[in-house]
This record gives structure tokens, C-alpha cells and sequence, in this order.
């Protein structure tokens, strides 16, 4: 059967500046779909939580380092896979399917810029090693700080 309705026409991107052109003709900027941050650490890795739930330090930043926040109920660190970042009862990192007390942490500022990663639950710091391991810190300290980083899509 053929259709007597007019086709609508596609809005075409401009591949030079990634805009989607406005019925003014003015270009505006693409709209951000997903905002997700990464940390990296004083030796400059970033925090990774693996598909089987480790935790560990990257040297690079691609999309298991990037994380979104979830505010909801808890400040969580959820991961690509769905998981969270949690302090466990053994005061080790690793990664939870859920958002609870274990898993919600304060973001600190500090004067510098860094942030900090404080559980809620017990107090410590997230922790990244020069070896690259991840764990919890009763102190704050340059390895307890970050570079926050925001990446847009």
C-alpha cells in the first residue's frame, strides 16, 4: 500500500561541528546524552571497576574507568557493567549489583581541586596504590585524592 502522508525529513548533522542545525538556521551544540566520570590518581591511573568485580588501576581511561553518579538514595559510583564501588566488611574495595550503605560514599573537595572518596559506612578512603591496587585508607592523603574528570557523550 502506498501512503498519501509526506515523508518527514531527517535533521541533518553538520559533520564539521557535530551541531544539529536549529529552525533559525543557528547551529546549537548537540545535546549531552550521558555525563560520566573518571578518577585518576596522584600517579596518574585511573579507577577500574572489572567486569568480575575487582577493582583495581588502569593507564588508561576508556569506558571501565568511566563512571556515572548515581544520587538517588546513595552517592554511588556506578560502573559500564552496573555494578557499584563499595568498601566491603574487610575494609577491601571491589564492586556490588546494588546501591546500599556499603556502596554510597561523600565526595570531598578539596582547596587544591581533588576529590576524595569517603564511604559513609566506615569512614575510610578510597585508596589507589603505586602498584596499582585499590583499597581503604583510615587518612586522606595525596594517594586518597583524585582529579575528577567529566567526560560528555
Amino acid at each position: 500500500f502506498f501512503s498519501l502522508k509526506p515523508k518527514k525529513k531527517k535533521k541533518k548533522r553538520n559533520p564539521v561541528s557535530n551541531c544539529l542545525p536549529s529552525s533559525s538556521g543557528v547551529q546549537s551544540p548537540r545535546k549531552i546524552t550521558k555525563l560520566t566520570y573518571s578518577f585518576r590518581s596522584h600517579h596518574g591511573t585511573y579507577l577500574r571497576i572489572n567486569r568480575n568485580n575487582t577493582v583495581d588501576a588502569a593507564e588508561h581511561c576508556l569506558e571501565w574507568e568511566q563512571f556515572t553518579l548515581n544520587k538517588f538514595h546513595c552517592t554511588g559510583v556506578k560502573s559500564h557493567h552496573g555494578t557499584y564501588l563499595r568498601i566491603n566488611k574487610s575494609l577491601a574495595v571491589d564492586a556490588a549489583p546494588h546501591c546500599r550503605e556499603w556502596e554510597s560514599f561523600q565526595i570531598i573537595t578539596h582547596a587544591n581541586g581533588k576529590v576524595s572518596l569517603k564511604s559513609r559506612h566506615f569512614g575510610t578512603f578510597l585508596r589507589i596504590k603505586d602498584d596499582g591496587t585499590v583499597d581503604a585508607a583510615p587518612h586522606c592523603r595525596e594517594w586518597e585524592q583524585f582529579d575528577m574528570i567529566k567526560h560528555f557523550q
